[in-house]
């Protein structure tokens, strides 16, 4: 049941004496392989959160924030397999801007969810959220990393994706 993970969030929040504004940040790796169906669960998860916390701390009609932001799951690679090398020979041959946009393509269920929440709606690369707490702003960037991950890759790690990063 999602209770054993919530109800320890909402407990955590007790150790606050009082606040009267939550957004809640959701910094990557929402779904597992990027599927559909994982962002649905993601959805009724994060919305049991959102409710258990204005039932504890709010009034019902008071608004709670979210950001989302991606990470190296969010792609649904769909079976592929790419290793460090694919990412390397891009790189060296000046072709990895074709491999950022076929990663966004592979994205298109997170940016669904996305959207939903009010992230990354304009661009697929990095995102600027704006809130305005009775004349207070707080400006939030977003940054999507996940773009040129590996999956399967022959080194052996044991991820679903890892994040090439290299000098």
């Amino acid at each position: 049941s999602d209770d054993v993970i919530v109800n320890p969030i909402i407990s955590a929040l007790q150790e606050i004496p009082s606040f009267d504004r939550a957004i809640i940040v959701i910094s990557g790796d929402i779904a597992f392989s990027g599927k559909k169906e994982e962002y649905g669960h993601a959805n009724h998860f994060i919305g049991k959160i959102i409710s258990r916390i204005k039932s504890t701390y709010f009034e019902q009609d008071q608004k709670i924030d979210t950001i989302i932001v991606p990470g190296n799951h969010d792609i649904d690679f769909n079976g592929k397999n790419r290793d460090r090398s694919v990412i390397s020979n891009a790189r060296n041959k000046g072709f990895t801007d074709k491999i950022i946009e076929e990663d966004l393509d592979e994205m298109k269920n997170f940016f669904d969810f996305a959207k939903y929440n009010r992230s990354f709606s304009n661009n697929k690369k990095v995102d600027k959220i704006i809130f305005d707490y009775d004349g207070y702003k707080l400006q939030f960037n977003l940054i999507n990393s996940a773009p040129l991950s590996v999956i399967n890759d022959s080194n052996g790690d044991n991820d679903q994706a890892l994040h090439y990063i290299s000098p």
